[in-house]
């Protein structure tokens, strides 16, 4: 049975809480290859006349047909028209985030925030804009804002709950949901978050009662079932994992993260054609996302299929330069396909990226079979020298350099 090792270390990346909920579906495959929003169904702008309010509501049915050149100019006509119009400004930075435009969304949050300061609408839009931009801890201090003259918004607490797990302050976070929960206890949405900050704590049995208890709320949850079967598969239920991963899918098969927890738990099972299924249909939802073309290629790799594998790590470390073994898996397969010109280049630009020293032994491998003996034994000591004293490649390498330099 073909497993992968790297879904040991997503696991803990996996119990993160998914990012802040705003208007439209997670990983909408409407505009997957379109980011600036378009469609290829408008492709000219349209005006209207009348009110803010006119313009806004034509937005809406311009989106609604998925005329999304022309929803984003109606809603900058509601806003030129009245840059106070609380839902015209709420549903343009959702409609801007969920097409990645995520520096255009934040900067109309701020004005409406501007705009507006003393009400609820605009300090949760702004909120929803700096998660969306990777600002969490702006996004704490926007609701503690809110909180200090709106002390039962339970949005607030749930939102700087989320915001705090995200950077690590899990203690803290959980104390925030549970307070959401104390204030809303039918709510299915804080429940689930409740969860995952469980579940990242360590607490699994609370964590499991408490997407239980969202299920109860909501047995369609697409949510609750995803993190449901990540527990599962932590406690080594691999059937359960697939079960609930399955029901995730099914309940929301727009959720590319969804398909991608699938994935990895059919791959648990040896069914690594089902696996190959669900990641294929991640990538295909979510594009950009970087470590689902990296789990991806791990499995290709494993399943022999080389040059796919390459291909899919190319676009991991494209999206996501900073993954430091994603060049080393990259490198490992041109070498393997004795593509060693591309390998070279590849592990130079990853020694440039990141700090990761086997990308030097690996380097050094590709002088070696090009005989390039000079720059493989330079290689070497340069692994040597960054390595720990105990890295498995150590005593390779050593052998190698004092072969090549009695050579």
């Amino acid at each position: 049975m073909t497993r992968l090792r790297a879904f040991a270390v997503y696991f803990a990346m996996a119990t993160l809480p998914l990012p802040m909920a705003c208007a439209g579906g997670v990983g909408d495959d409407s505009t997957a290859n379109t980011r600036d929003g378009r469609s290829s169904k408008s492709k000219s702008s349209r005006k209207v006349g009348g009110s803010a309010n006119d313009a806004y509501q034509a937005a809406i049915d311009a989106e609604a047909d998925e005329n999304f050149s022309d929803a984003s100019d109606l809603y900058r006509q509601a806003l030129e028209r009245d840059p106070t119009h609380r839902r015209a400004n709420q549903r343009f930075v959702h409609f801007l985030i969920d097409r990645g435009r995520t520096a255009k969304a934040l900067s109309i949050a701020k004005r409406f925030y501007e705009e507006v300061p003393s009400e609820a609408i605009s300090y949760h839009t702004l909120a929803d804009a700096e998660a969306a931009a990777g600002e969490h801890e702006k996004v704490i201090g926007t609701m503690s804002g809110l909180l200090a003259f709106a002390e039962d918004d339970a949005m607030a607490f749930e939102k700087r709950g989320r915001a705090r797990l995200t950077i690590g302050e899990d203690s803290e976070g959980v104390r925030d949901i549970r307070r959401a929960v104390a204030l809303e206890p039918e709510n299915p949405d804080f429940r689930n978050s409740l969860g995952a900050g469980l579940l990242r704590a360590g607490k699994r049995k609370e964590a499991r009662r408490a997407l239980k208890k969202a299920l109860d709320l909501d047995e369609s949850n697409a949510r609750a079932h995803l993190l449901l079967g990540i527990l599962a598969r932590s406690e080594g239920n691999g059937k359960e994992a697939r079960s609930h991963h399955e029901l995730a899918v099914q309940s929301d098969p727009q959720v590319a993260r969804a398909h991608y927890e699938l994935g990895i738990s059919c791959n648990q099972l040896g069914d690594n054609e089902a696996a190959e299924a669900s990641f294929a249909k991640a990538v295909d939802l979510e594009p950009e996302a970087g470590n689902y073309w990296y789990g991806y290629g791990d499995l290709l790799r494993l399943m022999g299929r080389l040059e796919e594998s390459a291909a899919a790590y190319r676009q991991s470390v494209r999206l996501q330069p900073e993954n430091a073994t994603a060049w080393e898996r990259l490198g490992e397969v041109l070498i393997s396909t004795e593509q060693l010109s591309s390998a070279a280049k590849a592990l130079k630009r990853g020694i440039g990226k990141v700090e990761n020293p086997r990308l030097y032994f690996l380097l050094a491998k590709v002088y070696a079979k090009a005989n390039k003996d000079r720059r493989a034994r330079e290689t070497l000591e340069n692994y040597l020298d960054a390595a720990a004293e105990d890295a498995p490649d150590r005593a390779e390498a050593e052998e190698q350099l004092r072969r090549l330099q009695r050579d």
